[in-house]
């Protein structure tokens, strides 16, 4: 017997079933960061909330500041969330990377500037070889 379901696990029916175009519009949620024009002193954050536009078995399309955006149901790391607590942790999650990244960049641009720092152009070229070769830096601890 086909049905519509056909090959599908329980629990995606039940998703899939929570989601059809029958049970309306989903409303997804994003946690995002800034300041205002003027006000870069002073940090906020945001609750954003997108309406789905349509549905698919695997998840919906909404619509980021006009521009149509794919959104995946299901687990995993995604561009919005149906739960807004889903939606809160992964925002946390975000900011921790971000800061992780940035403390490798800081680590590394701090180690560049204690080996140049106060050296000459000849210096550099002891370092690198000819700096218009564009050749690379050596490894310095």
């Amino acid at each position: 017997m086909n049905t519509p379901h056909a090959g599908l696990t329980q629990e995606e029916v039940s998703v899939f079933a929570a989601h059809t175009p029958d049970s309306g519009p989903t409303v997804y949620h994003r946690f995002s960061d800034g300041s205002w024009y003027g006000y870069e002193d002073q940090m906020a954050i945001f609750h954003e909330t997108f309406t789905s536009l349509r549905r698919t078995r695997k998840g919906a399309w909404i619509s980021v500041y006009g521009v149509e955006r794919f959104v995946l149901d299901g687990e995993g790391k995604r561009y919005a969330y149906v739960a807004e607590d889903a939606a809160w942790q992964s925002y946390q999650i975000r900011k921790r990377r971000q800061l992780q990244r940035l403390a490798q960049q800081h680590d590394r641009i701090a180690r560049v500037v204690a080996a140049i720092d106060g050296k000459g152009l000849e210096a550099a070229r002891a370092i690198t070889g000819d700096i218009t070769l564009g050749k690379r830096l050596v490894a310095f601890e």
